[in-house]
């Protein structure tokens, strides 16, 4: 699939996936009815009617033959149908199978009959010729081995969530409005709160929290629906306070303010439906999609950011310049600080390696008239995918097509979009067309015995044997007969073909597995199934996408400051980079809700304070993971069970940097949700704090500590016998660099002064003083106990444990716990067995397993916005994780 990072730059062809050649788009007067599958998958959310002149002459050409009336008598939509546009929250409730127009089967439109044979043809061998061409079609959507009712719930989903997410931000803002105080955010209880008439005086209780679950789980079948629950919520309130209580006050002011929030929404709701009406682009040719009932949406505009000195995000429609290989860009106005002559470093592409494992860039210089001037263009549309079936038009990503895996396919696949299929299961369900009735189907006028022959069945498309017709009319066997014959051996080929093809969709549990991986999965499955959530328990699955060795290159300033005449940084570190996702099954269709980045430093390491440690590098986590009020715990779970197999396997500390991203950031996803807040500093490190303790309470954790309580403290004294661990990327480090950049000024300090005031100890000095400032978001978590008298490290041992030893549970080890001052000690120890861990042990490491795609974070997040791998909303994150698992699926299989 051709990738477009240029925000500036804009295919002039729009391409269509086929499968035995690349097909311009076809024109959109003139020409005849398009045959099966003769249109694909639109990629970049180019216009089916936009390609270039050469195509369009050729298609000109070919269509020369058509009826001058008949081709003006075309419509000049992409499927050659015009559709009404329905209001997208009205339509929500109706049959989830209507669509926007009526539509016609393309094998009627395209190919009039021209053959007794096959006006002849019996339904049931239809259904099975239908069969076969749909078989392989199951790799291309998740939705085409989907259910009935999994269709409707993904097509409710979709329908809702346009406007249920403004609904939400409404919801969201009450919730934090000056005036609410927390009173409307909690269900009432009467107990604590001490009213126990409550539910004698309101019948119907409702609250904020529970209006805002219902949005997010797109419950609400209208958005009016929901705006009852909100007006509940005050009603209520004001019906239970008297006038002039604090509370009755407090909800009519937002009881007001919410309705004018409303008005806003239903007149912006309004106004953008006009003007989808008004819409017609050369991208949609005003076609409507019969899934979301929209025309044209946009992706979200590539993250461009300045490499001047303002470091910010190049807004839309800004002019900007950038360098020939686009890799640098600066804004208007720090283009105009820019010296005539620049000295830039070498980029090197991301695709294998990660860029902090490389050696430093080559420096080169370029002239400041060299630089181009663009301007930021986002108007990349969401690709369209055309049925096979009924000649309609739908975004890929509403569909859940995959385009990749379509233009993989050597054969001719013929594509159902959902609206289809859920006709097709609820006709079936109607009329139980599965169960075939012996009248219907027996052979026993004629056992004949057919060799299966796979070749023929593998085409998309079974043909007829005519050698079987001329066989059975040279018995003088009469035509039912004859098609009862047929349809034998039509049967026959659909069960070889059911029998020896393997296609089917790829989803995450069908991935390559390893030890973490199942551990992982075993533990959050069990802890689930403790809270009583049996069914999220089930849908739950954890993978190791990427297990790596890289290296990490220690560096030049932290060498020169940070050594000893004992110890110093090798010039690099190795250690295993590995990409863990877990991914949960909502409705038969997959989300991946939460991803870390972790490195693994064994016993084998160069660096000996390195030496048996761990860095959670990253962690990102997405809203959708249901049921809604398991999700932190279940997070935390996650990380519990990873430092539990990383303690099996005798690592001793895991370290972890907790930094808050940025508003409009992304760590890993590209493009967060808008109404998930990111947490602010005190509440992430609450999150880890409860998160550590929690472990503790199973045994996994014994401390919980700060980097500079336990490295930097007394590193001058300490520096002679261990230097502090160092990470890629990890905190200080970075510090580190960051002050070598910016050295402080000379004043009037001698040369030889002012050198020694930045290398050595005053250097050392400042970088503590950085660390000392950022410690509470630094922990350094103990995976092992460590013995109170000899400060040994009791790796998965026997231990003793005496609690509450000045306010700090003390650990002893089998040689030391006799050593007691007073009897009264001893007699508080307890013994402690080890955990029993014994399936997360290994004892030889496993293989290796890489995936080019998210190998390295800064990778995951780049491909995923050049592809638009978008996580913003339900429906984009679904498509989102399907394209993702098979990024991981074609490198496992390519291996």
């Amino acid at each position: 699939m051709p990738r477009w990072s240029d925000p500036t730059h804009r295919p002039a062809t729009r391409r269509l996936h086929t499968k035995f050649k690349v097909k311009q788009a076809f024109c959109a007067l003139a020409r005849p009815h398009m045959g099966l599958n003769e249109t694909r998958a639109l990629e970049r959310g180019k216009s089916p009617a936009s390609g270039d002149a050469s195509a369009l002459h050729d298609q000109e050409e070919a269509s020369s033959d058509v009826d001058a009336d008949e081709s003006a008598s075309r419509s000049p939509d992409a499927s050659g149908l015009k559709r009404a546009l329905p209001d997208a929250e009205s339509d929500a409730s109706h049959t989830l199978c209507d669509r926007p127009c009526e539509k016609k089967l393309k094998r009627e439109d395209a190919e009039p009959s021209s053959s007794s044979n096959d006006e002849r043809e019996a339904p049931r061998r239809l259904q099975r010729r239908h069969a076969v061409l749909t078989h392989k079609s199951v790799a291309l959507s998740p939705l085409n081995a989907a259910s009935a009712t999994q269709i409707r719930q993904h097509l409710c989903d979709v329908r809702r969530e346009v406007f249920l997410r403004p609904m939400l931000a409404i919801v969201s803002k009450l919730m934090f409005h000056k005036a609410n105080h927390g009173f409307f955010n909690v269900r009432v209880d009467p107990v604590a709160w001490k009213i126990p008439h409550y539910f004698e005086v309101v019948k119907s209780p409702m609250d904020l929290a529970l209006v805002k679950n219902k949005c997010l789980d797109l419950e609400y079948e209208t958005a009016n629906e929901c705006a009852q629950d909100i007006r509940l919520v005050f009603n209520n309130a004001c019906l239970f306070n008297p006038l002039g209580h604090v509370v009755h006050e407090a909800a009519a002011m937002l009881l007001k303010e919410f309705e004018t929030e409303y008005k806003r929404y239903r007149n912006k709701a309004e106004a953008a439906k006009n003007a989808r009406d008004e819409h017609s682009c050369p991208f949609c040719l005003n076609n409507v999609c019969g899934i979301c009932y929209e025309k044209c949406i946009n992706f979200e505009p590539p993250f461009v950011l300045c490499s001047g000195a303002c470091r910010q995000r190049i807004k839309r429609h800004a002019v900007y310049y950038k360098t020939p290989n686009g890799h640098y860009h600066w804004c208007s106005k720090c283009f105009t600080s820019l010296p005539k002559m620049l000295t830039l470093k070498t980029i090197p592409s991301s695709t294998n390696e990660q860029e902090s494992t490389m050696p430093a860039a080559a420096e080169y210089t370029m002239s400041k008239l060299c630089l181009l001037k663009s301007k930021f263009l986002d108007e990349l549309t969401e690709p369209w995918v055309q049925c096979d079936h009924c000649n309609g038009w739908v975004h890929q990503i509403c569909a859940l097509f995959n385009a990749c895996e379509d233009a993989d396919e050597a054969e001719e696949v013929m594509y159902i979009c959902p609206l289809c299929r859920l006709e097709d299961l609820e006709v079936g369900d109607k009329n139980d067309e599965l169960g075939m009735s012996p009248t219907e189907t027996s052979v026993e006028e004629f056992p004949v015995k057919v060799e299966k022959d796979l070749i023929r069945s593998h085409s998309p498309a079974l043909k007829q044997r005519t050698y079987t017709k001329d066989f059975t009319r040279a018995l003088g066997f009469d035509e039912d007969i004859e098609e009862k014959v047929f349809d034998y051996l039509t049967r026959v080929d659909l069960d070889a073909v059911n029998a020896s093809t393997t296609t089917s969709f790829v989803k995450s549990q069908d991935l390559q597995s390893c030890k973490l991986a199942c551990f992982m999965e075993k533990w959050v499955q069990r802890h689930l199934g403790n809270l009583g959530e049996h069914d999220a328990a089930r849908s739950i699955v954890v993978k190791v996408a990427s297990s790596i060795k890289s290296l990490c290159h220690v560096s030049p300033t932290v060498r020169q400051h940070f050594q000893s005449a004992s110890q110093e940084y090798p010039q690099a570190i190795d250690y295993t980079s590995k990409a863990i996702f877990v991914f949960q099954m909502i409705n038969g269709v997959e989300v991946c809700i939460f991803s870390m980045y972790v490195q693994e430093y064994d016993k084998h390491c160069q660096s000996p304070s390195n030496r048996n440690r761990t860095y959670i590098a990253y962690i990102d986590s997405l809203v959708y993971m249901r049921p809604r009020h398991a999700r932190t715990s279940l997070f935390h779970q996650i990380l519990i069970s990873y430092l539990a197999f990383c303690k099996a396997n005798g690592y001793c500390y895991a370290h972890i940097w907790a930094c808050p991203t940025t508003r409009g950031g992304d760590f890993i996803y590209w493009c967060h949700p808008s109404f998930q807040k990111n947490p602010g500093k005190e509440r992430l490190l609450q999150w880890y704090v409860n998160m550590a303790k929690t472990g503790k309470q199973m045994g996994i954790v014994f401390a919980c500590e700060d980097l500079y309580a336990r490295e930097f403290e007394h590193l001058e004294t300490t520096l002679a016998a261990q230097l502090p661990p160092y990470f890629d990327g990890d905190y200080w480090p970075t510090e580190a660099e960051r002050l070598a950049a910016s050295p402080p000024k000379r004043g009037r300090l001698t040369k030889e002064a002012y050198a020694a005031s930045v290398c050595g100890a005053k250097f050392r000095k400042r970088v503590i003083d950085s660390v000392k400032s950022a410690r509470e978001s630094l922990f350094v978590i103990a995976l092992q106990p460590a013995c109170m008298l000899c400060k040994q490290l009791i790796v998965n041992a026997v231990y003793w444990c005496a609690p509450n030893v000045e306010g700090v549970d003390a650990y002893y080890c089998a040689n030391c716990q006799g050593a007691a001052t007073t009897d009264a000690q001893t007699e508080m120890r307890t013994e402690v067995p080890p955990l029993n861990l014994a399936e997360a042990c290994s004892s030889t490491a496993e293989d290796g397993m890489s995936c080019p795609f998210l190998d390295y974070r800064p990778n995951m997040l780049k491909n995923c916005e050049e592809h638009h791998y978008q996580f913003d909303s339900f429906r984009r994150a679904k498509y989102s994780t399907m394209m993702l698992v098979y990024q991981i699926s074609s490198t496992q299989r390519a291996v």
